[in-house]
């Protein structure tokens, strides 16, 4: 058997448990783009190992991030080898958005489709506040291992449509497709929503993570950065980012023209080696505090440069495409 994990974690887990395979990490930040596989596989391949780099803080440089993707395409390249492939993921958008690109893959091999297995996992009996796979011990998520589904024409065909949405440069088709049933993929329709939210805000130009951000420092003041990821992810059900993803947000945030948060001694908090993370200082400052209430907008402040998927949002003003959070739609920009 070959187990596909998308976090370390989840895979040392299931090793633990003592169920017998060969287990594969398979992991992307697909949340955050650029994504345009229609480039070819060596130039798509380049792009995501640029962006991982720099969510590293350049720690991990380009080439390496670049040799770790080849080595877990060719890990995963091992299927035939195996009588099943068990894909373990968890309903949040990094899981959904890995599992409709893993399927796509796989799924244009008919041999490969019939050995393809499927464990999603988006609650578990006894932990009201389950986040992931990660959080259960081994015992636990060996109990998950009997309900593995066999994966259908309809599921990859799905995955197809989604991943296509994912890549597209208009996010008309994610919103229309989170929109229909999904029932092949029951997880699928709310990481869409989730993924159409990472859009600026038609209310203050934030997405909702940065939303999520200031209104923490609204309610506590100057806080440290772990107590904005507590609450952060208790805002999310289930949460889809970690801890280095939610630094890199409040570094955007305070090195821009207009700042909107300020960190201790003005140094960027670290990406990789995090050690002593919990004793920086954070605070919003007053333009912060005025786009949070929606007295003022963050892309007429500082502009925006940030691509999600195959969309590039770029511009001044009202920003290219806006997510109306009061009537759940999305508005196109000047």
């Amino acid at each position: 058997m070959l187990h596909v994990h998308t976090g370390d974690c989840a895979a040392e887990t299931l090793k633990a448990s003592g169920l017998p395979g060969v287990h594969v990490v398979w992991t992307d930040l697909l949340m955050q783009g650029p994504l345009r596989p229609e480039r070819g596989e060596d130039l798509y391949r380049l792009e995501r190992a640029d962006l991982l780099s720099r969510s590293t803080g350049g720690a991990r440089s380009p080439e390496q991030c670049l040799e770790r993707l080849r080595r877990q395409d060719e890990a995963l390249a091992q299927w035939p080898q195996h009588d099943e492939t068990i894909l373990w993921v968890d309903g949040c958008l990094y899981d959904q958005a890995i599992l409709v690109r893993l399927l796509c893959h796989l799924g244009e091999t008919p041999e490969a489709l019939s050995r393809l297995r499927l464990v999603c996992a988006d609650r578990y009996e006894g932990h009201p506040d389950y986040h992931g796979l990660g959080e259960l011990t081994p015992a636990q998520m060996a109990t998950l291992w009997p309900a593995r589904g066999v994966v259908t024409q309809e599921q990859v065909a799905l995955s197809r449509r989604a991943w296509q949405a994912l890549c597209a440069d208009t996010p008309r088709d994610i919103e229309a497709l989170s929109r229909r049933p999904m029932d092949p993929l029951p997880c699928l329709k709310a990481a869409l929503r989730r993924w159409l939210e990472q859009y600026p805000s038609t209310a203050n130009g934030l997405c909702r993570l940065q939303q999520e951000i200031l209104s923490a420092l609204q309610a506590h003041g100057e806080v440290s950065p772990v107590q904005i990821f507590v609450q952060a992810s208790a805002a999310e059900r289930p949460a889809f980012f970690g801890d280095t993803l939610l630094w890199k947000y409040l570094n955007d945030l305070a090195f821009c023209r207009v700042p909107l948060v300020r960190l201790d001694a003005g140094v960027p908090l670290p990406l990789w080696d995090t050690e002593g993370i919990q004793r920086r200082r954070v605070k919003a400052t007053a333009e912060g505090l005025a786009v949070a209430e929606g007295r003022a907008d963050a892309i007429a402040l500082n502009g925006i440069d940030r691509w999600i998927g195959g969309v590039h949002l770029f511009g001044q003003s009202t920003g290219p495409w806006r997510w109306n959070r009061q009537t759940a739609a999305m508005e196109a920009g000047a």
